[in-house]
């Protein structure tokens, strides 16, 4: 059974997104990072193996965005004034 999809450990991508190997697993223990364990026992060191898929929608969610526009306050107008022009 071959798989098509790309799986990463947190010091592979952490090189390819230019970042501390510890960075990826931050991530991962914030829950921001979706991750698979493979550890062969609960309690062992946790083997991580992150999707390509899972890389993908991470770095969508975390990319910058334009800033809102901002709002446009306008002047109340009086209701008993009487404009000349």
């Amino acid at each position: 059974m071959k798989h098509t999809r790309k799986f990463y450990t947190p010091p592979q991508l952490g090189e390819e997104l230019g970042v501390g190997e510890s960075k990826p697993r931050k991530w991962i223990e914030s829950g921001e990072l979706p991750a698979t364990n493979l550890a062969t026992s609960r309690g062992g060191k946790p083997r991580w193996r992150i999707s390509s898929a899972d890389v993908d929608e991470f770095l969508a969610a975390r990319a910058s965005q334009p800033p809102p526009p901002k709002a446009t306050k306008r002047r109340k107008s009086a209701v008993d004034v009487i404009k000349f022009f």
